[in-house]
């Protein structure tokens, strides 16, 4: 493995970082000029061959986690966060407190006991931050950065302990560093950040805003920059790039596609589906309606899969019913996916008249993609207790914000979702000045080229 002097660090411990940096120009763009090294677990992987140039680094990174370090990864959350007032990380805890696992649950309902002391006194959350930063000490991040030396650290998701390493061993060389995180529920969903960095790269108002509020950042640190992964969107509708992307669907026919969540958080997202792919067999929405079912990566793979609803989901193409599986990588790094399946879900998305969605990131990828969303948050005709059903997930802090800034449509039922569907079919199909406000304040301009907006920053940055 390779270990040349760069310019910047790349911290990236998830799938989706990968996606923001590789399937866009901002890698290739970054390289033209700098030397950089992508750094995290599983990037010794042959795929990665493809993207190698003489200016890029993959670096394999799993430093070694002592015992303590690993329990304040695992329960940090009920020392410094309002478990009790915060839907996701509650929801969250409510689901360890009834496992089937006796020692589990104890040990769970007793830190919801000590999490209510802590987040009642401050000076208890002060002192477990002092302690904990004593153990985000790392001899191999330390080593790595006296070996690349690099002029800049940016981690893309600071709550993962090897980046908290890297971004610590970067303070303690005094190397720059930036946050340029990879999701919008990061902040407020993800628990408090080990450690903080000297800037930060934020998608939109909303981000910088809660960048303000759960750290204090100062705003001459934080710099808008926009989505680099959603500029795909924009430049094939800029460029018209997309041909109609269906091979077996009429061109010009209106099209449903169905962005689901994994069944953890959607528990019977499934039978709405299966709902809607009858309504369109039978032509209950006119006869030139498709639908294009794309499960999310947690459907098919991973601890939140659930493999009965593979079997069913096969059952569904028909005539009028696409089914569109992720195209994953064969890779330990989660949500890795395939290059090409980008531009293909981009190609579709823009082509179709409306995404359906619970909750998950492609709400936003909709909007990029100039495409009307509508959120279901309901359990088909299940009657499902609040903190299992997908109810709940509207309540969740960043996707409260996205509902409560613009009209984005909610359904709360079958009749509901039936009334949308034909309302927004009978629409040109564009964005309400409601969702467009919606997506500027989550994501920037949206005349903005952001993957520039972020090339610019860094080299800002780096001069």
């Amino acid at each position: 493995m390779r270990k040349e002097k760069v310019d910047i660090i790349y911290c990236v411990s998830h799938g989706f970082a990968l996606r923001m940096l590789l399937q866009t120009d901002l890698v290739g763009k970054l390289s033209a000029t700098n030397k950089i090294a992508i750094v995290g677990p599983h990037l010794d992987e042959k795929y990665m061959e493809s993207d190698r140039n003489e200016n890029i680094q993959f670096i394999d990174f799993r430093p070694k986690s002592s015992r303590i370090l690993s329990y304040l990864n695992k329960f940090r959350t009920y020392f410094l966060e309002d478990i009790k007032n915060n839907i996701a990380l509650r929801e969250k805890h409510l689901l360890k407190c009834n496992s089937t696992r006796f020692s589990e649950r104890t040990t769970y309902r007793f830190l919801g006991f000590v999490n209510s002391i802590f987040r009642k006194v401050s000076w208890l959350k002060k002192l477990y931050s002092f302690v904990e930063q004593k153990f985000y000490q790392s001899q191999e991040a330390e080593e790595l950065l006296m070996a690349l030396e690099p002029r800049l650290v940016i981690s893309t998701y600071p709550v993962h302990f090897s980046e908290g390493l890297l971004l610590a061993a970067a303070k303690k060389q005094n190397i720059l560093s930036t946050i340029h995180l990879l999701s919008w529920d990061n902040i407020s969903c993800k628990g408090r950040f080990p450690v903080l960095a000297d800037n930060y790269i934020a998608w939109g108002e909303v981000m910088k805003e809660e960048l303000k509020a759960y750290y204090s950042i100062p705003e001459d640190k934080i710099s808008i920059c926009g989505v680099p992964h959603f500029d795909l969107h924009k430049r094939h509708i800029k460029n018209q790039h997309v041909e109609w992307p269906f091979n077996d669907i009429p061109v010009g026919s209106k099209v449903i596609l169905f962005a689901m969540s994994a069944p953890r958080f959607a528990p019977k997202e499934i039978d709405i589906v299966e709902w809607l792919a009858h309504s369109i067999d039978n032509d209950s929405f006119g006869e030139e309606v498709y639908l294009i079912v794309r499960p999310h990566p947690q459907n098919v793979q991973g601890s939140m899969a659930d493999l009965t609803w593979i079997e069913r989901l096969k059952k569904l193409p028909s005539k009028k019913v696409k089914l569109d599986l992720p195209k994953l990588e064969k890779s330990e790094l989660m949500w890795q996916m395939k290059k090409n399946d980008m531009v293909e879900m981009s190609d579709k998305l823009i082509a179709s008249s409306l995404c359906l969605n619970s909750g998950s990131t492609m709400s936003i990828d909709a909007l990029a993609a100039n495409t009307p969303v509508a959120i279901t948050s309901f359990d088909a005709n299940f009657d499902l207790p609040y903190w299992s059903s997908a109810t709940r997930l509207k309540d969740f802090p960043h996707l409260k914000k996205f509902i409560s800034i613009g009209d984005i449509p909610i359904s709360l039922s079958f009749d509901e979702l039936d009334k949308e569907i034909r309302e927004q079919l009978k629409k040109d199909k564009k964005l309400s000045e409601g969702m467009l406000k919606t997506y500027e304040m989550h994501c920037g301009n949206p005349a903005n080229d952001a993957t520039e907006q972020v090339l610019n920053q860094i080299r800002t940055l780096l001069n």
